[in-house]
């Protein structure tokens, strides 16, 4: 080899060298950056919150484990996977080994079961797959999904409490298999219609001669409309001919439950329910609603309803006999309420109105003067109280207004009359006593007290121990008469007796008295009596006997019985005409109370038969006070009701013991109180019924059992949701992540050994890490936009619009008056959840070539328009697993606001949102979007 030839080959050797060295730096370099990747690829598979796990299928060995199954199971590399998973000694007899390997290898097996350390119920996701030694190893990933479980519990449990509710209320079902014609009804559907079970299943297969002929031609049309899918539903009342060939009103309820491909219906489920009964009275209801409108007309009193804003919404009844307007005067606003009040009770009314009208105050009630129309004052007495919703929330002030001022005219005549007897027992020296025999308290008046030398205040504590006050030879007989008296036996008590006065002197008082009043058992509860000084009579008396001979002593003796028993008669007279007064307005204010409850109450005899009602009690029976009185009540019951009824009337006159129950008529529902009442020997002679409608109630346990419902369909949603996710991490994002770790491991290894190998390794392993970044930025894109947190809702907003149309959607115009400053991240993440849930609801069902979507900030809320000119829809008719424009209203609710949807088919779609800009009462919003 010559010179030349011999530099050229050194020159071509040292470049080599160079290019070598370089390659070695820049292979040190990928060597360090590939290591910094798998450090980083196992981070993220250690931020995976579901454990995963490798195993050799052979020695059950664990090769490999994530932060997740170390935090549930502790370090558990070189242990056997059954001893460090489930405490075994030996493998699992559920081991799926055998499933992975063989003519199933690489095709993934997915399996439930409860982990026998913890309890807990997980999804197992396992594949066979190569590791980076040659072995084809067991993967696995495990999905907790023990709250998933405890919610099919759950729901079990529900089923069965839905199917003895459907027992318990007579509801007869039947399912109806549309390929074979074949329908399957339940024991009280067989039961309603007199057949057996087995009768009727074999009957049903020519269902149409069950039905009515005159109704069958509108069953079928409606029928045909449901399977075709115009309808959401099947629901009509119609007529059935039983076994003994009457005909009975029922409401029969159905679904298509079932479809093939092509939407042919292949399965069909309903209810049915027996309504003859309800139908048969629906025209005496009509009657018993016409006689309430005559009774309205006749109603001597003014019944109103007053909305929020203090407007009369109605005014019913005797209007203008009461104030000399006209009703049309109150409602239209000529005449306002304030200006009838008379001035000297105005500050006072409308102060009691005020705290009413602001809710401190459940009702209201007062009597004042008023201005007639005429210029003449009358009274009247408001009685109010608030309207509330089924959520409680007040919507309008309803009440009664009553003339009272014949009363009030009597009260003063009354007055005047008692401050006369006043004066007349003040100027004839009387002291009167009102004894509580309940308490024993004694309520002497100022002159009895001044009898004995006592001032009222030093009075009183006496006579708490009015026998210390008495002579002791006069104690016994006094109590005797005392005693009779009070045990019926004698009308009125007359005695005289000595009393000690404050200076210990003895004086004679003369006391007449009378029990006025007794509970209905006839036990005395209060006693008055007056009392008067007859010391100077006993002794003029005593004089006159000793002056005169035993013949005038026996004839003035004679002669004072006389007195004594006319001034008794007299007495007793008075007294009676004060009892007869005083029965006369005790009933009348019983009848009053009565009248006003709203609660149906009714006193009848044992045979049923009506002494009284009130007139609450009346409207219901459909009629007035005195045409039901003298009636039979079971008469006036529906018959339906009347057996059950009867059952416990005859336990409360059998018990002594009232009884309580509910039951449930023409869709309303009442809470019934049976009560007896005794004679003196404790034997049941008369029943107190007192019913309250309580359909109210029961209508919000019904919504409070509907938003129950909604909330077990959003968790099934947010499981399947929670699922998908998973899903995609195993599918997508755990595979791309654990080939990437494979195949850098396979580079560490294959280094010394095979460089090109070694570097194919690497390359393939950097692309499947790349691929699994990506889809970590797919998923979480998908879970929070990263474009709100970077550029804000409105730039959020017109990524979305550019989306739709870049989609094939239609073209949309995009409004705001939104400044740069930020929302809190609740509202941003749920503007633009409602905004992209509405802008996918018009690319893929309105048809429309232009959306008008518009975002304005007014008075501290944001207001969000999203209208098209498409197709529309009717809301009624979605369907019942659809939840896109439920959630949108859920999550507006949540947020304290409202969403309004205004669509009907072939009039496009406006929906309205409104949400307030300050922070939600706390507790309504969950702070983690999904």
């Amino acid at each position: 080899m010559s010179n030349d030839e011999l530099r050229h080959e050194v020159e071509r050797l040292r470049s080599r060298v160079a290019e070598l060295e370089s390659a070695l730096a820049t292979s040190c370099n990928e060597a360090q950056r590939s290591s910094l990747a798998l450090r980083e690829l196992i981070s993220i598979f250690d931020s995976i919150d579901e454990p995963v796990y490798v195993a050799d299928p052979d020695t059950y060995e664990i090769l490999y484990v994530n932060q997740a199954t170390r935090t549930m199971w502790g370090e558990g590399l070189s242990q056997k996977c059954y001893r460090y998973l489930q405490g075994r000694d030996e493998p699992c007899p559920f081991c799926t080994n055998d499933r992975l390997f063989g003519k199933h290898l690489g095709q993934p097996y997915i399996w439930e079961f409860q982990n026998e350390l913890s309890g807990h119920w997980f999804r197992c996701i396992d594949k066979a797959i190569p590791w980076p030694d040659g072995r084809t190893v067991r993967y696995e990933m495990a999905i907790d999904i023990t709250d998933r479980k405890q919610i099919e519990e759950s729901l079990r449990q529900t089923r069965e409490r839905l199917e003895l509710a459907i027992e318990g209320a007579r509801l007869g079902t039947w399912d109806w298999d549309l390929s074979t014609g074949e329908m399957t009804p339940n024991a009280q559907m067989a039961q309603m219609l007199g057949y057996s079970v087995d009768e009727l299943t074999r009957r049903l297969r020519q269902w149409e001669s069950f039905v009515h002929a005159e109704d069958l031609p509108e069953v079928k049309q409606e029928l045909h409309a449901h399977l075709e899918g115009r309808t959401a539903y099947f629901e009509t009342e119609r007529r059935l001919l039983t076994s003994s060939g009457t005909l009975r009103w029922t409401l029969i309820r159905g679904k298509v439950v079932q479809r093939d491909e092509q939407g042919a219906p292949l399965r069909m489920s309903g209810t049915i329910l027996d309504i003859h009964d309800q139908k048969v009275f629906q025209e005496e209801l009509r009657q018993s609603e016409q006689r309430y409108r005559e009774y309205l007309q006749k109603f001597e009193a003014i019944a109103m309803r007053i909305d929020l804003n203090h407007k009369f919404v109605f005014m019913h009844g005797a209007v203008e006999a009461i104030t000399g307007y006209r009703s049309e005067d109150f409602t239209s606003g000529r005449v306002a309420h304030s200006d009838i009040i008379a001035p000297e009770d105005k500050e006072r009314v409308l102060k009691a109105i005020a705290r009413f009208a602001n809710f401190e105050d459940e009702s209201y009630e007062t009597e004042y003067r008023i201005i007639r129309q005429d210029g003449t004052i009358g009274w009247i007495h408001d009685s109010f109280k608030l309207a509330r919703d089924p959520n409680g929330v007040p919507v309008a002030y309803e009440g009664v207004v009553y003339d009272v001022t014949e009363r009030k005219q009597m009260e003063q005549s009354l007055q005047e009359v008692k401050q006369r007897l006043e004066l007349v027992i003040e100027a004839a020296e009387l002291g009167t006593l009102d004894w509580n025999l309940t308490t024993g308290e004694v309520v002497p008046n100022a002159q009895g007290a001044k009898m004995l030398g006592y001032t009222l205040e030093e009075f009183l504590p006496r006579t708490q121990a009015w026998e210390t006050l008495m002579h002791e030879e006069d104690v016994p007989v006094v109590k005797a008469l005392m005693a009779s008296h009070l045990r019926g036996e004698i009308p009125a008590v007359e005695l005289e007796y000595r009393a000690r006065t404050k200076q210990g002197e003895w004086r004679w008082r003369l006391v007449r008295g009378r029990v006025v009043e007794r509970d209905p058992q006839g036990k005395p509860l209060r006693a008055v009596a007056t009392v008067m000084d007859v010391t100077e009579r006993k002794r003029n008396e005593e004089a006159l006997r000793r002056a005169h001979d035993e013949l005038e002593q026996r004839v003035a003796q004679r002669t004072a019985e006389l007195a004594t028993a006319n001034t008794a008669l007299r007495q007793k007279i008075a007294e009676r005409k004060q009892a007869e007064e005083a029965l006369r307005q005790s009933e009348e204010t019983a009848r009053a109370l009565l009248n006003v409850a709203t609660e149906s109450a009714i006193l009848i005899n044992l045979d049923s038969t009506i002494v009284t009602l009130n007139e609450t009690a009346a409207q219901r029976l459909g009629g007035s006070i005195d045409e039901l009185v003298g009636r039979p009540c079971i008469d006036l019951m529906p018959p339906e009701l009347v057996s059950r009824r009867r059952i416990y009337a005859e336990q409360v006159i059998r018990t002594g013991r009232p009884v309580r129950f509910q039951d449930e008529y023409n869709g309303r529902f009442c809470d019934n109180n049976v009560h007896p009442v005794l004679d003196a020997e404790e034997n049941v002679v008369r029943l107190a019924i007192f019913t309250r409608d309580i359909t109210e109630i029961k209508i919000a346990e019904e919504e409070v059992r509907k938003e129950q419902q909604l909330l077990h369909q959003l968790l099934d949603f947010q499981e399947q949701e929670r699922q998908l996710v998973a899903y995609e991490i195993h599918d997508g994002l755990a595979q791309e992540l654990t080939g990437a770790i494979f195949r850098f491991q396979a580079f560490r290894e294959l280094l010394a050994i095979n460089t090109e190998e070694a570097w194919n390794a690497f390359d393939t392993g950097l692309s499947l890490l790349t691929e699994g970044i990506k889809e970590t930025r797919s998923l979480i894109s998908g879970l929070r936009p990263p474009i709100l947190d970077e550029l804000g809702i409105v730039a959020a907003i017109e990524y979305l619009v550019c989306e739709c149309q870049e989609q094939g959607g239609p073209r949309v115009e995009f409004h705001h008056n939104l400044e740069d400053s930020p929302f809190p991240s609740t509202l941003e993440i749920a503007i633009f959840r409602i905004v992209q849930e509405s802008l996918t609801n018009a690319r893929h069902h309105s048809q429309s070539d232009r959306v008008k979507l518009t975002l304005l900030e007014r008075d501290g809320r944001l207001q969000i328009d999203v209208r098209d000119w498409g197709v529309g829809f009717d809301p009624t008719k979605v369907k019942a697993r659809h939840f896109g424009l439920e959630g949108l209203r859920e999550r507006a609710r949540l947020l304290g606001g409202l969403m309004i949807i205004d669509t009907k088919p072939g009039q496009g779609t406006h929906l309205h949102v409104e949400l307030p800009l300050s922070k939600p009462p706390s507790g309504n919003v969950d702070s983690n979007e999904e």
